[in-house]
């Protein structure tokens, strides 16, 4: 009868521990590794929106409105003037030390009159334009409040030309328009009658199309 063979038996428990141990190492580097993805990714979104405010504060951002104030219309040397003012309010926003900024308005219009007394004169246009204000940038707030354009002679309407009980109807419509620092426009008519003796009767803005 021959020797017994001797097989050798590991132990069931060490290797359940080895095992344990190699898994929670790989769960542990699968861990840090996504939490290294998270955090490069979380840096690279933070270093763009540093990027995009860097480049936003590096240009100068401008915006401006303009509306009509009133006008006026009076007579000088017996003929008719009108003179528009208008409203303009500016906002700029980023570094001082950016290029400067300039707000230009441009403006038009004409004045046509109706009359059942007298011969009304023909329709007179009138156009211009100039710089509002401009200057460097940073974060301020500029207002304009009746700003005086060029007076406009309305040809033709003098003090002589309605009589007593003569009305003469006129209408000025005008458009402003501002731009460079933005952009806006506005649109606006503005009725008035001359009466005897150069009277004067008129109204306010009103929205025109």
């Amino acid at each position: 009868m021959g020797a017994a063979a001797v097989v050798l038996v590991p132990d069931a428990a060490a290797i359940t521990r080895e095992e344990l141990a190699a898994r929670r190492a790989e769960r542990e580097a699968e861990r840090d590794a996504r939490q290294a993805a998270r955090d490069a990714e979380r840096a690279a979104r933070d270093a763009e929106r540093e990027a995009e405010e860097e480049a936003e504060a590096a240009n100068c951002g401008c915006s401006a409105t303009v509306g009509f104030s009133a006008p006026d219309l009076q007579w000088r040397s017996n003929n008719l003037v009108f003179v528009p003012r208008v409203d303009v309010s500016i906002r700029t926003r980023g570094e001082a030390s950016q290029p400067n900024w300039s707000a230009g308005l441009t403006y038009q219009g004409t004045a046509s009159f109706l009359s059942e007394d007298v011969a009304a004169p023909g329709v007179t246009s009138f156009a211009g334009s100039r710089t509002v204000a401009s200057g460097p940038c940073g974060d301020n707030r500029y207002t304009f409040k009746g700003l005086a354009l060029e007076p406009v002679t309305l040809a033709g309407v003098a003090r002589s030309l309605v009589g007593v009980d003569q009305e003469l109807d006129g209408m000025l419509r005008m458009m402003a328009r501002i731009e460079g620092c933005g952009f806006d426009e506005e649109t606006k008519a503005f009725p008035f009658i001359v009466q005897e003796f150069g009277n004067l009767s008129v109204r306010g803005w009103r929205t025109a199309r």
